[in-house]
C-alpha cells in the first residue's frame, strides 16, 4: 500500500498482522496527529470492511467446496444405482435368453433391445466417471458437474424405458409362445371333432349330425344318446318342418332337431331348481331354467316333465327327529342310508316301541273344504315289509284316503292294496308312495304313516319288537290330485315354480292355409282342479288359438278347442284320461280341423280360420302361462302339410 507523508507526518512502522494493516505514525503537532488519527480511523475502517468481505468470499468458497462434496455424494448414489440397474439389465437379458428359446419369431428383437441395453449402460458407466473426476474442481466445476448430473439422471430415465421396453417385448414373446400353444391345441381339438362329425355323418341323419354340432359348440348336455333320436325319426315315418325330440339341453334351451339350423329350439323358464327321476333309477336336482327330462326306473326315457307351480306344505320333511313330528308309541333314530338321491346321509328310522300293536308318525295340518289334496313319503324296509300311510279324517270330512280304508304297500314287491294309493319304486329299494283326499270339510286333518305287518287287511296293525321299523323320508303334502315332482324343506314351506316352455316367431314354420300338429306324451291319472294344457299354437291372445287340454268338469278326457275371426270349435274325445302314453294328431286346412287320439280319429269340425298370425307355441301352458301341464312330453312336430286321414292314424298309433 502507497502512503504519502504530509505535514511532517512520518511513518515510523507499518505492519500486516492477520491480515489487517498495523501502521505507527510519529506525529508532529497536536492539528497533525488529529488529522493523521481520522485517517487512520478511515483506513482502519476500510481495512475492516476488506477483512469481512474476505471472511466472507472464505465462507463462500468452504460452502461451494461442502456444495461440490454433497454433489459427489449424490453422483456415487447415482453410480451405485446404474450398478444396481445394470445387474438388473443382466438379469434380464438372462431371462430374455430363455424367452428366444421358447419363440423363434421374437430373437431379433430381443437382441437388438439387449445391445442397446449394453450400449446404455456403458454410457451410464462413463458419466458416473466423468462425474467423479469433476468432483475436485472449485465452484465452477461444481456448476459444471450439475449439468452432469441432470444428464447422467437422464441417462438413468433412459435406461428404465430401455429395462421397460425389454420387459415388454419379453412378455410379448411369452403371448407368442401361449398363443402358438393354444392354436396347436385348437388345431388338434378341431382335428378330433371334425373327425368326430365325420363319423357321426356316416352313421345318423344329417339332422342328427347338425344336432350334435350344434350341442358341442353351446356345451349342451345330451340326456338322451343320438342312436335313440336317430330310432324315434326313423319309427315316425315323417318328414316334418319343426321336430322336437328332447334329448340335449342347457340353460334356458331345450333343443329341436329341425330345423337343423336351431330356428326351432325352445326356451325354458323355471325360476328354481327341480328334482326329477334320472336315468340311474335315483333322484337328481336339475338347475333353474333348465329343462327337466325324467326317466322311468328301468332307465327309458319317459320325457320333458311339464309342471305347474306347486308348494310343500310341510316346513321339515327329511328329518323326522323333531317337535314338528309327533310320534305314537314309536321313535326316531338317525341312521346312515343312501337316500333316493343315492347319496349317504342321516334318515330317520320309525320304530315301533316294544310290544306296541299300534305306532305312527304324523303331523296334523289345516285343510280347506273342497280342495284335493296329495300326501306323499319316500319308505323303505327296515324290518317290516309292509306300511300304511293314510288321513286320519272321517268320511263326514275326507272323500277318499281316510283311515277306514286300507291303503298299504309292499316294501318287497312295489304292489299296493288299492288303485288310490300309487307307488313309485327307485334303484336302491326307496319306494314312494302317495294318496290323494278331497276334502269335503275344512278342519285339521292328521297326515300319517306307521309300519305295517305283511298280510295285515287294516292300516297301523303292528307288533313292536323294539327294533325293526321302516326308513322314512321326504314327506310331501300339496294341493293337488298327483304327487308332483319332489320338493324339498327344512325351516318353511317351498314353493317349485312352473315349467314354461316356448317357442316365439313361428310364422315361417306354420302354414296359414294347411298343416299338422303332432305330440307324444305320458299322462297320469289325476283328477285336475284346472284345466292341464298340452299344446297351445296362438297370437298371444285369447282370440286366434288352438289349445289342447285335459277338461276339469265332467268327462276328464281330452279337448281341442280352435278360436279364430268366425267362432270357436270344440271337439273332445269323451273319454276319461288314464295313466299312459298318447299320441295326439291336429291336422288343418282352410275349412277343417281334425283331431286324432292314439290311432283314432276323434271327430273333425270348422277351422275358423285359426293360423292366421299365428307366433307363439307353448307346450304344457297356455298364452298367459297358467294352467300348466302336469305329465311328460316325449315327442313334438309340425308339419305345412295337412297329413291326410290315413297317415294321422298310422303316425298316432301306439
Amino acid at each position: 500500500m502507497d502512503l504519502n507523508i504530509i505535514n511532517n507526518q512520518v511513518i515510523n512502522e507499518l505492519k500486516i498482522i492477520d491480515n489487517k494493516v498495523q501502521i505507527t505514525l510519529n506525529v508532529e503537532s497536536d492539528a497533525a496527529s488529529r488529522t493523521i488519527i481520522a485517517k487512520n480511523r478511515a483506513i482502519q475502517a476500510e481495512l475492516l470492511a476488506i477483512s469481512k468481505a474476505s471472511e466472507a468470499s472464505t465462507s463462500a468458497v468452504n460452502a461451494s467446496v461442502s456444495e461440490v462434496a454433497a454433489k459427489e455424494s449424490e453422483l456415487i448414489a447415482v453410480t451405485k444405482a446404474n450398478e444396481a440397474n445394470t445387474s438388473e439389465i443382466n438379469s434380464k437379458a438372462s431371462e430374455l435368453i430363455a424367452v428366444e428359446k421358447a419363440s423363434e419369431a421374437s430373437t431379433s428383437a430381443i437382441e437388438a433391445k439387449a445391445s442397446e441395453l449394453i450400449a446404455v449402460t456403458k454410457g451410464s458407466e462413463s458419466v458416473a466417471s466423468a462425474i467423479e473426476a469433476k468432483s475436485s474442481e472449485t465452484i465452477s466445476v461444481a456448476k459444471a458437474a450439475e449439468s452432469v448430473l441432470s444428464a447422467s439422471n437422464a441417462s438413468v430415465s433412459e435406461v428404465n424405458s430401455k429395462a421397460s421396453e425389454t420387459l415388454a417385448v419379453s412378455k410379448a414373446s411369452e403371448a407368442t409362445a401361449s398363443a402358438v400353444a393354444a392354436n396347436e391345441s385348437k388345431i388338434q381339438t378341431d382335428l378330433t371333432f371334425s373327425n368326430t362329425q365325420s363319423l357321426l355323418g356316416n352313421f345318423f341323419n344329417p339332422e342328427i349330425y347338425a344336432l350334435n354340432v350344434r350341442g358341442m359348440l353351446e356345451s349342451a348336455n345330451f340326456e338322451i344318446k343320438l342312436r335313440h333320436v336317430q330310432q324315434e325319426i326313423d319309427t315316425l315315418d315323417y318328414n316334418p318342418d319343426l321336430l322336437m325330440i328332447p334329448s340335449a339341453r342347457k340353460d334356458g334351451k331345450l333343443y329341436s332337431v329341425l330345423p337343423a339350423d336351431g330356428t326351432g329350439d325352445f326356451t325354458v323358464s323355471r325360476n328354481g331348481t327341480k328334482t326329477v327321476m334320472g336315468k340311474n333309477g335315483l333322484l337328481v336336482t336339475v338347475p333353474a331354467n333348465t329343462p327337466a327330462l325324467e326317466f322311468n326306473p328301468d332307465g327309458t326315457f319317459k320325457g320333458v316333465l311339464v309342471e305347474p307351480a306347486s308348494t310343500n306344505l310341510f316346513i321339515i320333511n327329511e328329518d323326522f327327529n323333531n317337535g314338528y313330528w309327533f310320534k305314537s308309541n314309536s321313535s326316531i333314530q338317525h341312521i346312515l342310508k343312501q337316500s333316493p338321491f343315492g347319496s349317504t346321509f342321516l334318515v330317520s328310522k320309525l320304530i315301533p316301541n316294544e310290544g306296541v300293536t299300534s305306532a305312527r308318525v304324523f303331523k296334523s295340518m289345516p285343510l280347506i273344504a273342497n280342495t284335493d289334496y296329495n300326501f306323499s313319503v319316500f319308505v323303505k324296509r327296515a324290518g317290516y315289509d309292509t306300511v300304511s300311510i293314510w288321513f286320519n279324517g272321517s268320511s263326514a270330512q275326507l272323500d277318499i284316503g281316510f283311515k277306514g280304508s286300507t291303503y298299504i304297500a309292499d316294501l318287497t314287491t312295489g304292489e299296493t292294496n288299492d288303485a288310490n294309493l300309487k307307488i313309485v319304486p327307485f334303484n336302491n329299494n326307496w319306494y314312494r308312495i302317495s294318496i290323494t283326499i278331497k276334502v269335503l270339510a275344512s278342519f285339521n286333518c292328521q297326515c300319517v304313516f306307521s309300519a305295517n305287518l305283511k298280510n295285515s287287511t287294516s292300516v297301523n296293525n303292528v307288533l313292536g319288537d323294539g327294533v325293526s321299523g321302516i326308513y322314512i323320508w321326504g314327506a310331501q303334502l300339496e294341493i293337488g290330485s298327483v304327487a308332483t315332482s319332489y320338493i324339498p324343506t327344512t325351516t318353511a314351506t317351498v314353493t317349485r315354480p312352473a315349467d314354461i316352455i316356448t317357442k316365439n316367431n313361428v310364422l315361417e314354420l306354420i302354414s296359414k292355409t294347411e298343416g299338422s300338429f303332432y305330440l307324444e306324451t305320458y299322462m297320469k291319472l289325476y283328477n285336475n282342479l284346472i284345466s292341464g294344457t298340452i299344446l297351445y299354437v296362438g297370437d298371444g291372445s285369447v282370440n286366434n288359438r288352438i289349445i289342447l287340454l285335459r277338461a276339469t268338469t265332467g268327462v276328464k278326457d281330452i279337448v281341442l278347442i280352435a278360436t279364430g275371426p268366425t267362432g270357436i270349435t270344440v271337439i273332445r274325445n269323451n273319454i276319461n284320461v288314464s295313466e299312459g302314453k298318447y299320441k295326439f294328431c291336429v291336422v288343418y286346412n282352410n275349412q277343417l280341423i281334425k283331431l286324432f287320439i292314439n290311432g283314432i280319429k276323434i271327430s273333425e269340425s270348422l277351422s275358423r280360420g285359426s293360423f292366421i298370425g299365428n307366433n307363439i307355441i307353448k307346450l304344457g301352458s297356455r298364452e298367459n302361462d297358467t294352467e300348466g301341464l302336469n305329465d311328460h312330453i316325449k315327442t313334438f312336430a309340425i308339419s305345412k302339410q295337412a297329413l291326410t286321414d290315413a297317415q294321422a292314424i298310422t303316425l298316432t298309433t301306439l
